[in-house]
């Protein structure tokens, strides 16, 4: 069992607790912090589109389609379905001359509130380019083309590219390919299952050659285009915003989020047990606050600009508990 992440009050009364583990590495595979268990073994999730989207760089898809950096930007995204990720996603496509059918993404309304919303009122239907992994598949399947592979097969494990991706995946964690468990994440592309040490150095990597390698320069396309990586009211987004693109954050599916910290060459990887996001801004917050990264009033002013992280409300908007780290 994970230790207490965070404990939700109400009134003077304890409600909720989430539990879960922490990892905090340097590049150079030092573990700075430790919180339960850091060997954890979970699934990458979306945590994993910086790997992704540094092999479609790498494999020249960028200068062959003329990507722009937006673009190249919404591959390493789980964006929210708004009109101007769209746009993005239906660019690769066309650059890229790939029909939307070719989405093995499954077809679905905009994770954003508004935008589906508006669809449906539009009496507009489930599509594929909608998903928030849509610009990850458009980026794969123009890289696994440009290849020559069978890129109407681009989400098989079996296939070249997605060898590619484990390989490059195999390099900055540290973990051997005998050693990962591999399933299908949500959007039906192979995902791996990694401890949060090596989810750490992973991203600690990435920091360590922020806009140098390929997944370095991955790294800062993200920490210079929040919005894209998620999107309105998104933690990643929120964050990277606040931070002015001091961090690169990015989080997965089933309550994961990883951090890099290009200054400092340091990764970390934060999993709530029971897959829950909502202790992750907070213990995200709590941890830059260890490394020296808020300034004095950071805190304060974090809880003022987004009071959903660390308080209760009910129906009425009033604040009625709080959700306190325990780190």
């Amino acid at each position: 069992m994970g230790n207490i992440l965070t404990i939700t009050t109400r009134g003077e009364g304890q409600e909720s607790i989430h539990r879960g583990h922490i990892a905090v590495v340097k590049s150079d595979g030092e573990t700075l912090f430790g919180y339960g268990d850091p060997n954890f073994k979970t699934f990458f999730r979306s945590a994993m589109k910086p790997i992704q989207a540094a092999i479609v760089l790498e494999s020249g898809a960028i200068d062959k389609f003329k990507f722009s950096v937006k673009e190249l930007a919404i591959i390493a995204a789980s964006h929210s379905g708004e009109a101007k990720h769209i746009q993005l996603v239906e660019s690769i496509l066309k650059k890229g001359g790939i029909p939307q059918s070719y989405l093995h993404c499954g077809k679905t309304l905009p994770f954003y509130g508004p935008a589906s919303r508006r669809l449906v009122k539009k009496g507009l239907s489930e599509k594929s380019i909608y998903h928030n992994c849509s610009g990850k598949h458009a980026g794969i399947l123009a890289a696994t083309k440009l290849l020559g592979l069978d890129y109407k097969n681009y989400f098989s494990i079996k296939n070249e590219i997605q060898k590619l991706i484990i390989l490059l995946l195999n390099k900055y964690s540290g973990v051997s390919i005998d050693d990962m468990s591999f399933g299908i994440d949500g959007c039906g592309l192979p995902n791996v299952a990694l401890p949060l040490q090596a989810m750490a150095l992973t991203f600690a990597r990435m920091a360590d050659e922020f806009g140098k390698s390929s997944v370095g320069k991955i790294g800062k396309i993200m920490s210079e285009n929040p919005w894209i990586i998620a999107g309105t009211n998104r933690v990643d987004t929120e964050l990277m915003e606040y931070f002015k693109g001091s961090v690169i954050v990015k989080g997965g599916a089933e309550g994961l989020l990883c951090i890099a910290i290009p200054n400092k060459k340091i990764g970390i990887a934060i999993k709530c047990e029971d897959g829950s996001h909502r202790p992750l801004p907070i213990i995200a917050v709590a941890l830059l606050e260890k490394l020296g990264l808020l300034k004095k009033d950071d805190l304060q002013t974090l809880k003022k600009k987004f009071p959903p992280w660390y308080f209760i409300f009910n129906s009425r908007n009033s604040a009625v508990g709080e959700i306190i780290s325990k780190i």
